[in-house]
């Protein structure tokens, strides 16, 4: 040890002893040890050998405590993560499960929709039935359909259904009141996400097709602002394609029955008309008996 450079230069120790640290596995991870700058030939007395070989199984005390607490920390980090892990997985589940449920509603409500279609008695019986299909299964504020002349200012709404506590908007409005729902080609959508309640709420609006020469609209509004998803947008698009081709058909119907009952009274017309010749000319003729 004379050659040590702890003896040689700084800080020039003349004295040393030290007791091994021994893991509770045989394994020696070092000493703990005292020094002296003066030389002590007789070395250290028996209760301080005693005291030094304590001292180095409490600091090996206190390191396998310290394992013991890492690891037992490292352990609940672990089962934390694992918790963070599976309640995830179980919100993607629940998400991919309350999705599901909304999408076989939605499937539900378009076949309920097309019997509610053909059942109903009137262009507004229709929009209306289709107005509270939609509130019920989006949950939403309100629904409905408004018409309008193409360059009007104003938009007609001619039904709609809204949620109980909530006022009807029948009737006449102008386009700054209903935002995005009016001047919509056919088959447009206009989505509006983040609007207050007293801005109109959220809003789909869709341009309904074949309602020349008027502009139609089908339009769902929430109560506040609201993210709608692709797959509701893919929904209202879906009613409101079904909706215009029953008011199509619906106003085709009623074109073909008022030109019936038009040709009918032209008929009617015509046939008193030849009855009324027939009869003027059978008047002036002396012997009927002739024309048999």
């Amino acid at each position: 040890t004379c050659t040590n450079p702890l003896v040689i230069d700084e800080p020039a120790v003349r004295f040393y002893a030290g007791a091994p640290l021994i893991t509770p596995a045989g394994q020696v991870l070092g000493t703990i040890c005292v020094i002296d700058h003066q030389p002590r030939p007789g070395g250290l007395r028996t209760d301080q050998a005693e005291d030094l070989v304590r001292l180095a199984r409490q600091v090996m005390g206190l390191l396998e405590m310290r394992r013991v607490l890492l690891r037992r920390s490292r352990a609940v980090l672990g089962a934390r993560r694992d918790s963070l892990v599976l309640r995830e997985r179980l919100r993607a589940s629940e998400a991919e499960i309350d999705e599901r449920r909304s999408s076989e509603r939605r499937q539900e409500a378009l076949i309920a929709i097309g019997d509610a279609l053909h059942a109903s008695g009137s262009r507004e019986a229709s929009i209306t039935a289709a107005s509270r299909l939609l509130v019920e299964t989006l949950g939403t504020a309100r629904a409905g359909v408004g018409l309008r002349p193409v360059g009007a200012d104003h938009l007609d709404i001619i039904a709609d259904w809204v949620r109980p506590g909530l006022q009807s908007l029948v009737g006449r409005h102008k386009l700054c009141a209903l935002r995005g729902a009016g001047g919509l080609r056919p088959g447009r959508i206009s989505v509006r996400r983040n609007a207050a309640a007293e801005a109109g709420g959220a809003q789909i609006a869709i341009g309904l097709r074949e309602q020349e020469p008027l502009e139609g609209v089908l339009f769902v509004q929430s109560d506040g602002p609201r993210d709608w998803s692709r797959a509701e947008m893919l929904f209202v698009q879906s009613v409101a394609d079904r909706l215009s081709v029953s008011l199509a058909k619906r106003a085709a119907l009623a074109k073909r029955e008022l030109l019936a009952r038009e040709l009918e009274h032209r008929m009617k017309n015509t046939l008193s008309v030849v009855q009324a010749l027939a009869a003027q000319t059978l008047r002036g003729l002396d012997d009927r008996g002739a024309l048999d």
